[in-house]
């Protein structure tokens, strides 16, 4: 359930909780009240005057029984049961009629009466009343209690049941709160918790920290966007780890490859300096030697001023679309009498129709960097590179794989860093920069392809090299 719904239902509940226990205590409260009040009235009276006006009533409805039908009370006998009198009848010593039971006091009241003369008699001792009328030879006692709630005291039993009920209202309402508290807030500070130490795990180094978030709620987007966030850093930071890395391995490949040819400019330039050519051949060698060591260094920073332009983003591409595969026999065609002229058979064997979006020019540098690589490693007179055009899945992949020695399986995936030869052979800076192929990778990823390198079936090094298809 989001917090969205749980903060609606609490305010229905925060409403509807008090409401339903006001309307039902209201309720039971008027019930008790109408009950208290009705019931006080039938059982006694609020004082003597309301005492002797019924009396009197009652008493008149006895006489008149007395004449027309001495053994019929009924009628009588009704408001005795509702008033909770009690009625005792007497004519000399003799009891005629008795309804009701008497009390401890109404011997006391009794005895007051036998001191007064004539009419009705009204005596009360503390809440019990007795009206007394002789009527002929019959003697009519009622007796009868004060028992009726007065106006004060239903003032004051509804305002304690008023302040009882407003205090249960309170109540109830810091009860719904508590929960709703619990309810909603218990499940806005659980995640605040969770990101609060994830960001402290952070802040202590540890970018591989993750939040496990069971809710479908307005805190899962936070929570995936802090394990999206954690991730990126934690690549970042082995990114960053890669990077200074291979700075480094590029900062000493650069200082090995221009210290060998500075070193051997620099011992001809001595020798020359020194006499040691003495005839015209020997000065032309060493002269020849300086000229080609100071060429592989220009190569050599041409080739570094290349890359690091392409990975600023400051090296155009030309963007065409056109016939991948009329382009790579234009290529073949151009380049195949000179690489065969240095020991190369270049040959595209299969090819297959497809249009792609590339650099014109700058692929032709990546193929001719292949060339050159193919040519600088060989072992043999003569090398055979072979170019194959395929298309699957929207895809037009050229894999180019030579005969030469090729790599071992080990180090395949460090082909393209810079500076990176294998073995002994490709150590040498007059034989290779170490950065064709960082440069070929870097202009197939510019030109949005993928490149991934491997073992031939005969052991030879293999690129494949992939552009998506597009329509003309």
């Amino acid at each position: 359930m989001t917090i969205r719904k749980r903060l609606f239902i609490s305010n229905i509940l925060m409403v509807l909780v008090p409401l339903a226990i006001t309307l039902l205590f209201g309720s039971v409260s008027i019930a008790a009240i109408w009950y208290i009040a009705g019931h006080g009235s039938e059982n006694g009276f609020e004082d003597v005057e309301d005492f002797s006006r019924v009396s009197k009533k009652l008493v008149n409805k006895v006489e008149k029984s007395l004449y027309d039908d001495p053994n019929d009370f009924t009628d009588v006998q009704e408001q005795l049961e509702k008033r909770k009198f009690t009625l005792l009848i007497s004519e000399g010593e003799t009891e005629v009629y008795r309804y009701g039971n008497p009390t401890a006091e109404d011997e006391d009241l009794l005895s007051a009466i036998s001191t007064l003369k004539g009419g009705d008699i009204l005596v009360s001792k503390g809440k019990r009343n007795l009206y007394v009328r002789k009527t002929g030879s019959y003697l009519i006692q009622m007796y009868g209690s004060n028992g009726r709630l007065s106006n004060t005291m239903m003032m004051w039993m509804t305002t304690v049941i008023v302040l009882i009920g407003l205090s249960c209202i309170l109540f109830s309402i810091f009860l719904t709160d508590r929960f709703l508290m619990k309810f909603v807030f218990r499940r806005i500070q659980e995640p605040i918790d969770l990101l609060t130490d994830a960001v402290s795990e952070v802040e202590d180094g540890n970018l591989d920290i993750r939040i496990d978030y069971p809710y479908d709620d307005e805190f899962r987007p936070a929570c995936n966007a802090f394990n999206n966030m954690t991730r990126r850093m934690a690549y970042s930071a082995r990114k960053s780890a890669t990077d200074e890395k291979s700075r480094k391995e590029l900062l000493a490949g650069i200082s090995h490859d221009l210290r060998s040819p500075l070193m051997a400019i620099q011992a001809y330039v001595e020798a020359l300096m020194d006499g040691m050519a003495e005839d015209e051949a020997t000065r032309k060698t060493y002269l020849t030697t300086i000229r080609d060591k100071s060429e592989d260094i220009n190569h050599m920073v041409s080739q570094l001023f290349l890359l690091s332009k392409m990975e600023m983003d400051d090296y155009p591409i030309q963007m065409e679309t056109l016939r991948f595969d009329r382009f790579l026999e234009d290529c073949v065609r151009a380049d195949k009498p000179e690489m065969q002229r240095q020991g190369l058979d270049l040959t595209l064997e299969a090819k297959e129709p497809c249009w792609v979006t590339i650099d014109p020019k700058e692929f032709l540098r990546v193929i001719q960097n292949v060339e050159n690589n193919s040519l600088k490693y060989r072992k043999k007179e003569t090398v055979r590179l072979t170019l194959n055009l395929k298309k699957q899945d929207g895809w037009c992949t050229l894999t180019l794989g030579d005969d030469g020695p090729g790599v071992s399986r080990d180090e395949v995936s460090r082909i393209f860093d810079p500076f990176y030869r294998s073995d002994p052979s490709r150590r040498d800076p007059h034989t290779a920069s170490g950065l064709g192929l960082t440069v070929v990778r870097t202009l197939v990823r510019r030109m949005g392809g993928t490149i991934s390198a491997g073992l031939d079936e005969e052991g030879g090094l293999e690129l494949k090299i992939s552009f998506k298809e597009v329509r003309p």
